[in-house]
């Protein structure tokens, strides 16, 4: 089956980002000593790549990201390194060979309109209500 091209439209553009563990395994579980490796991973390859983080939320078999960049390709350059600095951690934590994130992530370009950011980022908490999800990165 193909993959579905990236969408772009232009640069700076907020999009929300979604990666899956192998197989929905919880391989990311959230504890203050991983939490402290998914801000520090996040700081250092969004600095890296130039990509703005504006929210996210983790759980234990995914991750939600809303991420802004100034190119496709940086975008893509920080998630590739994010999900090796992530995988490589969670295979330490939970001895776990192999690839902890073997498919691609899914990225969904966000309207520009205040409203509808809003609304993108209340499910991960962030936005009018809280979330149940277990983690969120808060600046």
């Amino acid at each position: 089956m193909p993959r579905l091209p990236r969408m772009w439209t232009r640069p700076n553009v907020i999009v929300e980002v979604v990666n899956r563990t192998f197989q929905g395994r919880h391989l990311i579980k959230p504890s203050p000593s991983f939490n402290a490796i998914i801000v520090g991973a996040l700081a250092k390859v969004g600095e890296k790549h130039g990509v703005g983080i504006h929210g996210g939320a983790f759980a234990a078999n995914h991750f939600h990201l809303c991420l802004s960049a100034e190119s496709l390709r940086g975008q893509a350059a920080f998630m590739r390194d994010f999900t090796r600095k992530l995988s490589f951690e969670s295979g330490i934590a939970y001895d776990w060979e192999g690839s902890t994130f073997p498919d691609r992530y899914r990225s969904t370009e966000i309207s520009d309109e205040p409203e509808a950011q809003i609304d993108r980022l209340t499910p991960l908490g962030l936005g009018r209500s809280t979330s149940s999800l277990p983690y969120r990165i808060r600046k």
